[in-house]
């Protein structure tokens, strides 16, 4: 699915969330959750997006409905504000 022209920027990881990402430390510009939908990985891969994400930074998010995670990071991260909800779909963008 990745085109020859960006191979050498990929690189593919398989493994959980909680194992792989700790390991990454660079500043990311987007993140996008669609993976095991329990409040733990949820809550975990925002968090960690979180810590990554420089202002104008777009954590989205697949699921929104399946547990509290999303609602209760809204809560504790006022500055992540609401640019796109559409039923179970949201995406927030990092302010100041």
């Amino acid at each position: 699915m990745v085109p020859s022209d960006f191979h050498r920027d990929w690189d593919l990881q398989l493994g959980r969330s909680t194992e792989i990402l700790p390991k990454i430390y660079d500043p990311i510009e987007m993140f996008y959750h669609d993976s095991l939908h329990n409040y733990e990985t949820m809550s975990f891969e925002y968090e960690w997006a979180y810590g990554r994400l420089g202002v104008g930074g777009v954590l989205a998010s697949d699921d929104i409905n399946a547990t509290r995670a999303f609602r209760d990071f809204k809560e504790t991260h006022p500055n992540m504000k609401v640019i796109l909800g559409v039923r179970s779909f949201g995406n927030l963008i990092k302010g100041q």
